[in-house]
């Protein structure tokens, strides 16, 4: 499980800095391999349009952060990741397939809108699987995935652009359509080794209630004896005088006399 939580900041955090690497080609002209621009009538130009869809994109990472907690907490953090992962394979894998500017825009902006959500989706999913003696070291790691998944992405894309320049017209929808792969793996672990951890971890919240419940009964159960044992050692001086008035004829007139006799 902890390597399915690994891969999958690292495949989020890498598919982040999908458009950061291309930016510059996705922005030339559509004769030059870029997008389509559509015609503003109110006179923007595609380095606006870019900088408007950026800023929406900031804007939904904001408010999908305020409304996706409450659903986290309900779904799960497992599923939730499930759930964001599979709507940032579609929609990147539509970036890949598009020419449009607005469709462009559109699915990014969405993709900012589930990025949002899987910083909490993780915490909640460490919460969900491990105890709670190594939330701490557990979260680390997801610190360390997400910033080895900024520096792997940019080396790949890379790589991925070196190979496709001269090659290919748009060689951008590469880069895109490797980062909709990159959530595959992580896809897959999740579903595998979800159900499994959540399973053992309840099987042992299980059996410590048991633990302490047989404790207490062994608690009480010294308590009984004690108490008898007491009440035993209380007693045992009566019965030891009783014999020996039982044994010394005097002590046993003595006791006589002090017994009003009936009349009949």
């Amino acid at each position: 499980m902890a390597a399915a939580l690994f891969s999958t900041y690292f495949a989020v955090m890498g598919a982040k800095c999908a458009l950061p690497s291309v930016l510059s080609l996705v922005m030339a002209s559509s004769s030059n391999g870029g997008l389509s621009f559509p015609t503003s009538s109110s006179g923007l130009t595609p380095n606006q349009l870019m900088a408007r869809t950026i800023t929406l994109s900031t804007l939904t990472i904001a408010l999908g952060k305020a409304i996706c907690g409450p659903i986290i907490d309900k779904m799960g953090g497992v599923l939730s990741l499930q759930v964001c992962l599979t709507g940032l394979l579609v929609l990147l894998g539509l970036i890949a397939c598009s020419q449009s500017f607005a469709l462009f825009s559109v699915c990014w902006i969405l993709v900012d809108f589930f990025f949002s959500s899987c910083w909490a989706s993780c915490v909640a999913a460490v919460h969900q699987s491990f105890p709670r003696h190594e939330w701490g070291q557990r979260i680390g790691l997801l610190a360390a995935a997400a910033r080895t998944g900024n520096a792997a992405a940019f080396f790949v894309f890379a790589n991925v652009l070196a190979l496709a320049q001269g090659r290919m017209k748009q060689p951008w929808r590469l880069v895109f359509g490797t980062s909709a792969i990159m959530q595959i793996l992580p896809l897959v672990l999740l579903r595998v080794y979800g159900k499994m951890a959540t399973q053992s971890l309840n099987k042992t919240t299980e059996i410590v209630p048991m633990r302490n419940d047989a404790e207490n009964n062994d608690n009480v159960s010294r308590t009984g004896n004690d108490k008898k044992k007491s009440r035993v050692k209380n007693d045992a001086p009566s019965t030891v005088t009783t014999k020996k008035q039982g044994k010394n004829p005097l002590a046993r007139l003595r006791q006589e006399a002090r017994t009003p006799s009936t009349v009949t």
